[in-house]
């Protein structure tokens, strides 16, 4: 019971750092380019920082062979990231919230 416990709230905080995107997105007075770019760099840091703790080791042979679908996905997330966070500022939701 104390792992489904501990899955119950992992879900709720990410549902709450989520859900909370929109409000701080409206705040930084930089582009949706950046704020993605600066995602991406953050994630990349915590994925090194979480192999080098688990000690494995990363398969730069499997890196090669998927080159092509590594770099489309990535690009691709990257052009969804700064749609989304440009959506943000079109939204009435979070105007309603400041005002």
């Amino acid at each position: 019971m104390k792992n489904e416990n501990k899955a119950k709230l992992l879900i709720i905080i990410s549902m709450v750092i989520w859900g909370t995107i929109g409000i701080f997105r409206r705040y930084i007075p930089l582009s949706s380019g950046i704020i993605a770019f600066t995602r991406g760099l953050i994630g990349t840091a915590f994925l090194i920082l979480s192999v080098v703790v688990s000690g494995k080791k990363i398969s730069f042979t499997d890196i090669k062979k998927n080159l092509f679908l590594l770099c489309l996905s990535g690009g691709l997330i990257g052009a969804n990231w700064i749609l989304l966070f440009e959506a943000y500022n079109y939204t009435t939701f979070i105007k309603t919230c400041r005002d």
